[in-house]
């Protein structure tokens, strides 16, 4: 059983996912990055990514620098479910590009666990996505970007 309460996970949450869309608006991370313990391990996609906040720092300015992903206008925790007894919170978090060029819209929710360690602190996070999904998803704006930024 979890030590913490829901009240308190809820809330911790809330300003968890406030965060990570100021980092992604901003492009500033580390906002985000200050949120995990020292001895937090983020996932993604079933493989060790970082195991410290500067770690995780060092990977998402270096990840969201790249193209396409230097386009990510929002990242939006949608719907969410909350594990009181394991203090994990289970996620959908919308990637939302920037419009490519033609007033159109673009956005794919991927499946993420956050495991909350108390203090407004993270000690883990696992995000789960389709990869063939999220390269088609891309791709496609990539395309339409293209076109539209000569």
């Amino acid at each position: 059983m979890s030590q913490y309460s829901r009240t308190e996970i809820e809330t911790a949450f809330g300003f968890f996912s406030a965060s990570l869309s100021e980092s992604a608006r901003s492009g500033s991370w580390e906002i985000y990055a200050a949120l995990f313990t020292d001895e937090v391990v983020y996932c993604d996609n079933g493989q060790l990514q970082w195991r410290n906040p500067e770690e995780i720092l060092g990977g998402v300015r270096e990840f969201y620098k790249e193209y396409p992903a230097n386009h990510v206008a929002d990242l939006v925790a949608g719907d969410r479910m909350i594990n009181e007894e394991w203090a994990k919170v289970t996620f959908e978090l919308n990637v939302v590009m920037e419009d490519p060029g033609d007033g159109s819209s673009h956005s794919l929710p991927i499946t993420c666990v956050a495991h909350y360690a108390g203090d407004n602190k993270w000690c883990g996070q696992e995000d789960c996505y389709n990869l063939a999904a999220y390269g088609a998803f891309l791709e496609q704006w990539v395309e339409i970007h293209r076109r539209y930024s000569k």
